[in-house]
């Protein structure tokens, strides 16, 4: 369920949706969504997705794909964390995404996966 953005300001976003609503992402399963994908695929224009950066995923969230609409993805101020590989397809004209807080790039590697010393 989203969040009602009178709640979400207490946690200190100064970032606020228009006319929609605040569709938060953490890992840990206590959000409305645990990967940034699934929260993309459901948001609206004027829905603000927020990313969480987790301990349980140590930081890393995987890349997602933003097709045919704009979103506006935050990423919590402060956090020491990054998501794989994004793009964004089909944007229409007057459309735009907006990423604010996110390290982008690297794929999202999980601890267990990371390679050993050489």
């Amino acid at each position: 369920m989203p969040l009602p953005i009178a709640l979400f300001s207490l946690i200190g976003l100064a970032i606020s949706p228009a006319d929609g609503r605040v569709l938060l992402v953490d890992a840990s399963g206590r959000g409305d969504f645990v990967d940034v994908q699934s929260a993309v695929q459901v948001a609206d224009r004027d829905d603000l997705i927020y990313v969480v950066d987790h301990p349980e995923v140590g930081g890393r969230y995987d890349g997602f794909v933003v097709s045919g609409k704009g979103v506006t993805i935050v990423g919590r101020t402060g956090g020491l964390w990054s998501i794989g590989p994004s793009s964004i397809e089909q944007l229409p004209l007057g459309e735009s995404v907006t990423l604010i807080g996110l390290g982008l790039g690297a794929p999202a590697a999980r601890p267990e996966a990371e390679l050993p010393e050489v």
